[in-house]
């Protein structure tokens, strides 16, 4: 089953103002310290959960510690971003955008080679989106969405997002 635009693409989207591909996260190589760590808090939480007579915690810390260090072995996928003169959009998954839709920006920069552009919807109801930009291209990309008219204002975050920059995954 093909995923559908949210929002239909008009014809005076044909042209497409600036494309890029980029990985979804910078990914970084595990040297074996870390996963001595992963697998020694595992082992004391583990301890700590029979200690406890909790089998429920020590099955909910097998599992995260699995996908955690699953997840630190995986390279990122690739991602295809688009800004076109009414909207932008997210390739890979088939979703556009309409500027229209959005409220404003804001430009997070989590390392030197790790930056994203959060954009927040009108709706409240909806999680910001974000996508990840090359560091050469951000001043282009922020000038394009200024003349669109989209405001750059602060966005938080969320813990996950956070938690998965730290960690790299």
């Amino acid at each position: 089953m093909e995923n559908k635009p949210e929002t239909p693409i008009t014809s005076e989207d044909e042209t497409t103002l600036i494309t890029w591909e980029i990985p979804s996260h910078e990914h970084k190589e595990r040297g074996v310290g870390f996963f001595v760590w992963i697998i020694a808090a595992m082992i004391i939480l583990l301890l700590f959960s029979i200690w406890q007579k909790n089998f429920l915690f020590g099955i909910f810390i097998i599992l995260a510690s699995g996908t955690l260090l699953f997840l630190s072995l995986q390279h990122p996928d690739s991602h295809e971003f688009s800004l076109t003169p009414s909207h932008i959009i997210f390739g890979n998954y088939q979703d556009s955008y309409s500027y229209d839709e959005l409220s404003h920006f804001n430009v997070q920069e989590f390392s030197s080679d790790d930056i994203e552009i959060f954009f927040a919807f009108k709706n409240k109801n909806r999680a910001p989106i974000h996508m990840r930009v090359y560091k050469g291209d951000r001043e282009k990309i922020v000038a394009m969405l200024r003349e669109k008219k989209l405001p750059q204002k602060d966005i938080e975050i969320s813990l996950f997002e956070s938690v998965s920059k730290i960690l790299g995954i």
